[in-house]
């Protein structure tokens, strides 16, 4: 990859062709006008015949505009992550047993795995509130908040789902290809709004400042609105994950800050900068205390449940493990779930597989993005960051 990074970036420029030299670079050659042909291990597994034809083993970009920057086109990283666990994946089929366990929910939630963000407003813990709504929900949506004093304001971006989250472009479906009744637009809550309409702007600027701006009017810490805005080409959950596991001592890993698992109720609504950030604890601790005096059960055993250490192969296959000792074995998956959280047969099926072949395990651990059970490598062929080894711990 840093090797295609390099060779793009030299040729996003017209007067870049004449620095680049045939066979100057191992796996790269160029081709008649500004498009380079790359083969081997120079061609990232992500990328796909959109990018350009193959041609006797090469594949050779295209150019996009005058500029001669080289076309390219990703397979959504999330969806990728699941197509390979479902090509790798031993055995092959799921037994009824590990369905049943993928299934199962355990953790009664009497709130909405959501809520936690409206809490938090409601208890003065945030300034205000974002979410997406369905578009046919809207009115509905605005007349319930109106109804308790809120102000709202409605953005006219229109977002679409996608298995890592909801993209979309300004007032466009384009690039994003799904059914209508799946379109959402960001509503924003608060009290002032002079202030609502100051985040909508920020968000529809697509800026680095437009981001900053809306993290601090949402009231989320400016160490984490920081490590997000640095994370300018790639903001997918699983690069934020990992970015924030790196920043973590292994010890470190806040229960309450386990925002990974998005059928879970979470105590905070952004990507912590890290898993062990102090003003995300604290916010986290607050909401928790406030959601305790209506049900201190459920806080109990979410705080149970967040703190199992979890493997993530897939956005939508992480697997919780019980620790016994200084081993991990596997606990199971999405088994504290919200029992209203819609379930997809495809995933469940390659979350049951997933367990099967670690359940055995007496160890896991990762070496250079591979997975290794008891010391052997698994033959998965991950992209990075995934997998991910998340350790958190229950509190103390």
């Amino acid at each position: 990859l840093p090797l295609w990074l390099a060779t793009t970036t030299l040729a996003r420029s017209a007067d870049a062709r004449p620095r680049l030299r045939d066979g100057a670079l191992a796996g790269i050659t160029l081709r008649g006008g500004a498009s380079l042909a790359v083969r081997g291990e120079a061609i990232p597994r992500d990328f796909h015949d959109a990018t350009g034809p193959f041609v006797d083993g090469w594949l050779v970009s295209q150019d996009l505009d005058d500029d001669a920057a080289i076309g390219s086109a990703i397979v959504p990283a999330d969806r990728a992550a699941l197509d390979v666990l479902d090509a790798h994946l031993v055995p092959r089929e799921a037994s009824a047993a590990h369905l049943a366990r993928v299934r199962e929910r355990r953790l009664p939630h009497p709130l909405g795995r959501g809520r936690g963000a409206s809490i938090a407003l409601e208890a003065g813990l945030k300034p205000m509130l974002r979410e997406l709504i369905a578009v046919n929900d809207l009115e509905s949506a605005r007349a319930r908040f109106e109804a308790d004093g809120w102000r709202v304001e409605v953005s006219p971006l229109v977002f679409g789902p996608t298995h890592d989250g909801w993209l979309g472009r300004p007032e466009s479906r384009a690039g994003t290809p799904r059914p209508s009744s799946l379109d959402r637009q960001p509503m924003y809550v608060g009290r002032d709004r002079a202030r609502l309409r100051e985040a909508i702007d920020a968000e529809r600027a697509h800026t680095l400042e437009g981001a900053r701006a809306l993290g601090a009017l949402l009231g989320y810490p400016s160490c984490c609105v920081e490590a997000f805005v640095s994370h300018v080409a790639d903001r997918r959950a699983v690069r934020l994950w990992a970015s924030a596991a790196e920043r973590t001592p292994p010890d470190a890993f806040a229960a309450r800050l386990a925002i990974t698992d998005p059928n879970t109720f979470a105590y905070v609504s952004w990507f912590p900068c890290r898993f062990d950030c102090v003003p995300s604890i604290a916010l986290a601790d607050a909401l928790a205390e406030i959601v305790a005096r209506e049900h201190p059960d459920f806080v109990r055993l979410l705080d149970d449940a967040l703190g199992a250490p979890r493997l993530v192969l897939a956005p939508e296959v992480q697997l919780r493990l019980q620790r016994d000792g200084d081993e991990e074995r596997v606990l199971g998956t999405r088994v504290f779930s919200d029992p209203r959280a819609p379930g997809d047969p495809r995933e469940e099926a390659i979350a049951a597989r997933a367990i099967a072949l670690v359940e055995r395990a007496r160890t896991l651990s990762l070496a250079r993005g591979a997975l290794l059970i008891d010391g052997a490598r698994v033959p998965i062929p991950f992209d990075p960051p995934l997998p991910l080894l998340l350790p958190f711990r229950p509190r103390a």
